[in-house]
């Protein structure tokens, strides 16, 4: 591994772990501030980051959430998809994407301070932003919008634990799903341009069982992705 690798890999550590030591700690006015570090937060997306920060927010108990920190949350939740789509996301980009929060919300509010200092050459003024395009009037009903298969559902089944969702598609793959964050796991690929219409989880979670259109049950690995064995 060469000097560049160490170092990215080195700074990948740092942002990844970074919320989750202030979760772990309990540093709520800090976490508070590094939320709206519009820098700190294009630097976590662009790392790939977004996930595991909203996967160690949901992890601080909800009566210690405070609202900045749960509007933050429910901001990254609604927003991570667009943010990681853009190209070259910078603070401003960041910026841009509070703008797009319902008003009334921290993460709008606090976007909305920013753009009119910077504005102003850091002097109050009385004009006020409205919200940037694409935004949103309030927060969606849904929590999370899973994408990633190419063709509708067709079936779907939640692990014991109630932590991963496996969703069956006409696209010919069942995918795993982290419902805490909507990160893609893992995709598991049905021979013979088949599809699964039904899945059902082992006791343990370890394995997966999938009813294919091909008149096969495959058994699969969720760990691993593999198909262990078929039966007919």
């Amino acid at each position: 591994m060469n000097r560049h690798q160490k170092a990215h890999e080195g700074a990948f550590a740092h942002t990844r772990y970074l919320v989750r030591h202030l979760v772990a700690c309990r540093d709520v006015p800090s976490l508070e501030d590094l939320l709206y570090d519009y820098s700190f937060l294009a630097s976590a997306v662009g790392q790939g980051c977004c996930p595991a920060i909203i996967r160690d927010l949901l992890a601080l108990p909800e009566g210690q959430r405070t609202t900045p920190v749960d509007d933050a949350l429910r901001w990254l939740q609604v927003q991570q998809d667009r943010l990681a789509g853009e190209e070259r996301l910078d603070a401003q980009g960041v910026l841009v994407s509070g703008l797009r929060c319902p008003p009334g919300t921290v993460p709008f509010r606090r976007a909305q301070a920013a753009a009119e200092q910077a504005a102003a050459g850091g002097k109050p003024n009385q004009w006020k932003l409205k919200q940037a395009p694409g935004a949103v009037r309030s927060w969606p009903a849904a929590k999370l919008v899973l994408q990633g298969h190419q063709g509708a559902p067709t079936c779907l089944a939640w692990s014991p634990d109630g932590r991963t969702l496996a969703s069956g598609s006409e696209d010919h793959h069942i995918i795993l799903w982290d419902v805490l964050n909507g990160e893609r796991l893992g995709a598991l690929t049905v021979v013979n341009d088949k599809r699964a219409y039904c899945l059902a989880w082992s006791p343990d979670g370890r394995m997966l069982a999938s009813g294919d259109t091909d008149n096969h049950v495959r058994l699969w690995d969720a760990a691993s992705g593999g198909c262990s064995v078929a039966l007919k």
